[in-house]
């Protein structure tokens, strides 16, 4: 019966991608015949289950999102030079790296093996789950996409039970906010850049409601590089 119960939902979530997809191509078809008229792209929950599996599949196929996080609305995809290069197309820049969201502490390792003090180490294990966005050297063997010019990696363990559901099927996802470079952070679904929109395959929110009210402070973001902690920006998470 277990067996034909997690068979069931895998199967459940199959047809929920593959019926997002006919959606999203036949939105876009008509799109054209309509002289390009803005069309509605698929509107997710993070309650549901459901979804919840439909979202993890579509990141899977290095698809992008734009989602509620625990912080600012943000575009989420897969680390691949493909996700790197879809955020660089819709945020249209290019010189700066993303950060990288991850599930727990232990996927740091993942991405920088550097020795951290027992403070810094102390202060991540504190702040995580949280508005807490740490820059760490990365490992030597990571590519390009995922790194910064000077070496480093940033990461991030959001406070979000259903996004971190998600994540733990990744060993992260590439997350920017939701605006083009220059731009105020929207507030709600409904004040996002239709630009942004077109390039993603669905919206992702807490609710149905588009015009639900989000935060619009970032995190904050910390330089441990060296094993010092610097301030880069101040932003939700302010340390005691």
């Amino acid at each position: 019966m277990e067996f034909d119960r997690v068979y069931l939902q895998k199967l459940k979530s199959k047809v929920s991608v593959e019926v997002l997809y006919l959606k999203h191509f036949w939105m876009s078809f008509f799109g054209v015949i309509m002289n390009k008229k803005q069309q509605s792209v698929p509107f997710l929950v993070w309650s549901k289950q459901v979804d919840c599996a439909t979202i993890t599949e579509l990141l899977n196929n290095n698809n992008v999102l734009i989602s509620s996080t625990d912080t600012v609305l943000g575009l989420l995809a897969p680390v691949t030079d493909k996700g790197f290069t879809a955020l660089n197309t819709i945020k249209k820049r290019s010189s700066k790296p993303y950060l990288i969201m991850i599930s727990d502490f232990s996927k740091v390792a993942h991405f920088s093996d550097q020795k951290l003090t027992p403070e810094i180490e102390a202060l991540l294990k504190k702040a995580w789950p949280g508005p807490l966005t740490v820059i760490l050297k990365a490992k030597k063997d990571l590519p390009g996409y995922m790194t910064s010019s000077k070496g480093t990696v940033a990461l991030r363990v959001p406070n979000h039970k259903s996004l971190l559901s998600v994540l733990q099927h990744f060993d992260g996802l590439f997350s920017t906010s939701a605006n083009l470079t220059g731009q105020a952070v929207p507030e709600s679904f409904e004040n996002i850049d239709k630009s942004l929109v077109e390039h993603v395959v669905a919206l992702v929110g807490q609710t149905i409601d588009k015009g639900h009210h989000y935060p619009v402070i970032p995190s904050t973001i910390i330089d441990c590089s060296d094993n010092s902690i610097k301030v880069i920006r101040q932003g939700t998470f302010k340390q005691h």
